[in-house]
């Protein structure tokens, strides 16, 4: 785990505790964050499955015009900051 992927995760988990996100999404969004941070290197099987979650979440969000597309890809991407980082995966 690096500072970067830590402090992205501090950020979605700060996001993510407010009262606007149902516990449900708040579960699969926190899990998905948790396990991209938790993750040593890249694993591109449970990434996807990870990011499947991410992104129906999201999507689901900005369908019901609680959130706006902007507001979910920002939210996807410091997401996906919490994993980590394709380089490791060159260099191992």
């Amino acid at each position: 785990m690096t500072d970067r992927r830590y402090k992205s995760y501090v950020y979605v988990f700060r996001v993510l505790c407010s009262d606007f996100f149902s516990a449900r999404e708040r579960e699969v969004l926190l899990d998905a964050a948790e396990g991209l941070l938790l993750m040593r290197a890249p694993e591109p099987v449970e990434i996807s499955e990870l990011e499947s979650n991410i992104d129906l979440t999201l999507g689901d969000l900005v369908a019901d015009r609680r959130i706006q597309e902007r507001t979910a890809a920002e939210l996807r991407e410091r997401m996906h900051e919490c994993g980590p980082d394709v380089a490791t995966l060159i260099a191992a």
